[in-house]
């Protein structure tokens, strides 16, 4: 029974008690009190977990408006609710399992693709929804698996019908052990952490609404390419090491260059695991002209844009529907350090 009717019934109860004033004395108003306050704070708590995305008391409600644009031949609402200090709050990467997929998959996006990224990519917002598609295209034996091979593996914690929070393991999605993903208010400052929140809870829940195919053309993996004066090259020629084959490029960036998905291209018997080939190229594009004191000089040129992601038309639509941040506080944030209180790996 919920809390509204506990109340209505005692509610009557009490009236009928009330009417006969030899039975007041038997019910102290002390009591009485306790437990109305009671009732009243259960039935409205059943009240903001019902319409509150999450698993708590929403106690740091905030409210994410949906663009016109996305609602068009979608029927999805106009706006959701979530808890801001549930999917912001620390953890430890055995807590991952446990919290809810909104807060896991928020997580997911700050660990991956990063809150300054995602505010300042152009196509940040692809780039989120196809990490979030990987993982249940990791759940889904068609697509992991597309010629139903009896012996093919499974991802870790993937295979069985698990849920998203087993088969985004922190051992496959390295993000997941970062600060970004289990301290995040310890990275970045409120204003861009807030912004960037709002835009990957928007992101997951409008794939959870069923909006939009998968961008990634079925992938299972993805990796970072480099930015820079390597950029588009793989990790190896920008990450800081120079190896006996000289691979590390001199002005090479890690972390501006484009995103990779990766999917099963042709199963090789004698190893039993299928090879992997691009299915998808999002390019790093940056608003650096919106930002005060950036040029366009510094500006990476967009080489590949979309690359074979699938309904392009429609996520064009969720690029232009976000667009760039317009709060100048933020902007301002983004341009000192790209909005983090200190430097991370």
């Amino acid at each position: 029974m919920c809390g509204v009717q506990l109340a209505t019934l005692f509610i009557k109860r009490l009236m009928m008690v009330c009417e006969d004033p030899a039975k007041v004395r038997e019910v102290p108003l002390a009591k009485i009190g306790f437990v109305l306050i009671a009732l009243i704070a259960f039935a409205g708590v059943g009240k903001v977990q019902s319409d509150c995305v999450g698993m708590g008391v929403c106690q740091e409600r905030r409210v994410v408006q949906v663009p016109d644009e996305l609602r068009v031949n979608h029927e999805v609402p106009e706006s959701f609710s979530y808890d801001y200090g549930e999917v912001t709050e620390e953890v430890s990467v055995e807590d991952l399992v446990q919290i809810h997929d909104l807060s896991l998959s928020v997580r997911l996006i700050l660990g991956e693709v990063g809150g300054d990224r995602l505010l300042l990519n152009r196509y940040g917002p692809v780039e989120a929804f196809g990490i979030l598609q990987t993982v249940d295209n990791r759940r889904n034996p068609k697509v992991y698996n597309p010629l139903g091979v009896a012996r093919a593996p499974t991802y870790p914690g993937c295979g069985g019908g698990k849920a998203r929070g087993h088969c985004a393991d922190p051992s496959e999605y390295l993000g997941l052990t970062s600060r970004r993903a289990l301290r995040p208010r310890t990275v970045y400052v409120p204003q861009v952490l807030e912004e960037a929140v709002d835009r990957a809870a928007l992101i997951w829940w409008l794939k959870d609404q069923g909006w939009g195919a998968d961008p990634t053309g079925g992938a299972t993996s993805f990796v970072h390419r480099c930015g820079g004066k390597a950029y588009g090259a793989t990790t190896g020629h920008c990450d800081g090491r120079t190896s006996e084959s000289g691979e590390d490029t001199p002005g090479a960036e890690p972390t501006t260059g484009p995103l990779v998905f990766k999917g099963p291209k042709r199963w090789v018997e004698e190893r039993g695991i299928y090879t992997l080939g691009v299915t998808a190229w999002v390019d790093h594009d940056p608003w650096w002209p919106l930002l005060p004191g950036r040029g366009l000089g510094e500006r990476v040129p967009s080489r590949y844009g979309l690359l074979g992601i699938a309904s392009p038309e429609t996520f064009q639509l969720l690029i232009d529907a976000l667009g760039p941040v317009k709060h100048p506080v933020v902007l301002g944030a983004l341009s000192h350090n790209g909005g983090l209180k200190s430097p991370e790996p």
